[in-house]
Protein backbone atom coordinates (compact mmCIF):
# COMPACT_ATOMS: atom_id res chain seq x y z
CA UNK A 1 0.00 0.00 0.00
CA UNK A 2 2.64 2.49 -0.99
CA UNK A 3 0.87 4.84 -2.81
CA UNK A 4 -1.71 5.28 -0.13
CA UNK A 5 1.56 6.86 1.98
CA UNK A 6 3.33 8.57 -0.88
CA UNK A 7 -0.06 10.58 -1.46
CA UNK A 8 -0.32 11.31 2.29
CA UNK A 9 3.66 12.13 2.58
CA UNK A 10 3.08 14.56 -0.48
CA UNK A 11 -0.44 16.23 1.20
CA UNK A 12 2.05 17.15 4.31
CA UNK A 13 4.89 18.20 2.16
CA UNK A 14 2.51 20.56 0.35
CA UNK A 15 0.81 21.63 3.22
CA UNK A 16 -2.60 19.88 1.71
CA UNK A 17 -4.84 18.74 3.98
CA UNK A 18 -5.12 14.87 4.55
CA UNK A 19 -6.47 12.71 1.21
CA UNK A 20 -10.26 12.24 1.57
CA UNK A 21 -11.41 8.46 0.34
CA UNK A 22 -14.42 7.47 -0.30
CA UNK A 23 -15.17 3.78 -1.67
CA UNK A 24 -18.26 1.98 -3.01
CA UNK A 25 -18.95 -1.95 -2.94
CA UNK A 26 -20.73 -2.61 -6.04
CA UNK A 27 -21.49 -6.74 -7.47
CA UNK A 28 -18.15 -6.67 -9.49
CA UNK A 29 -15.86 -5.25 -6.65
CA UNK A 30 -14.75 -2.74 -4.81
CA UNK A 31 -14.61 1.26 -6.46
CA UNK A 32 -12.78 4.18 -4.91
CA UNK A 33 -12.80 7.82 -5.39
CA UNK A 34 -10.11 10.29 -3.84
CA UNK A 35 -9.95 13.91 -2.93
CA UNK A 36 -6.99 15.59 -2.56
CA UNK A 37 -6.78 19.39 -2.74
CA UNK A 38 -10.03 20.21 -4.00
CA UNK A 39 -9.60 17.84 -7.28
CA UNK A 40 -10.90 14.20 -7.29
CA UNK A 41 -9.48 11.15 -8.85
CA UNK A 42 -11.14 7.70 -9.23
CA UNK A 43 -10.99 4.42 -10.08
CA UNK A 44 -11.16 3.15 -13.65
CA UNK A 45 -12.20 -0.60 -12.96
CA UNK A 46 -13.32 -1.97 -9.66
CA UNK A 47 -11.28 -4.39 -7.15
CA UNK A 48 -11.07 -7.13 -5.62
CA UNK A 49 -10.83 -5.37 -2.09
CA UNK A 50 -11.93 -1.82 -0.52
CA UNK A 51 -7.45 -1.91 0.45
CA UNK A 52 -6.66 -2.36 -3.35
CA UNK A 53 -8.84 0.01 -4.46
CA UNK A 54 -8.26 2.66 -2.06
CA UNK A 55 -4.41 2.30 -3.48
CA UNK A 56 -5.26 2.29 -7.17
CA UNK A 57 -7.24 5.83 -6.08
CA UNK A 58 -4.33 6.76 -4.44
CA UNK A 59 -1.94 6.06 -7.24
CA UNK A 60 -4.06 8.00 -10.21
CA UNK A 61 -3.89 11.21 -7.22
CA UNK A 62 -0.40 10.77 -6.40
CA UNK A 63 0.58 10.45 -10.28
CA UNK A 64 -0.60 13.44 -11.12
CA UNK A 65 -0.18 15.61 -8.17
CA UNK A 66 3.75 14.92 -7.94
CA UNK A 67 4.02 16.51 -11.52
CA UNK A 68 1.91 19.61 -10.14
CA UNK A 69 4.23 22.99 -9.64
CA UNK A 70 3.44 24.40 -6.18
CA UNK A 71 1.56 26.96 -7.95
CA UNK A 72 -0.46 24.94 -9.66
CA UNK A 73 -1.64 22.71 -6.67
CA UNK A 74 -3.17 25.66 -4.80
CA UNK A 75 -7.08 25.68 -4.51
CA UNK A 76 -8.55 28.04 -7.30
CA UNK A 77 -8.35 31.56 -7.03
CA UNK A 78 -5.47 31.52 -3.86
CA UNK A 79 -3.70 34.20 -3.91
CA UNK A 80 -0.15 33.67 -4.02
CA UNK A 81 2.92 35.71 -1.97
CA UNK A 82 4.99 38.12 -4.03
CA UNK A 83 8.69 37.24 -4.66
CA UNK A 84 10.85 38.90 -2.39
CA UNK A 85 14.36 39.92 -3.69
Amino acid sequence: MYYILYLSSLCRRRRWSDPLYKCVAYSSGWACTVSVNHREYQTENTHATEDLAKEAAAMKAYLVCRNLSVSEGQAPGAQYPAAVS
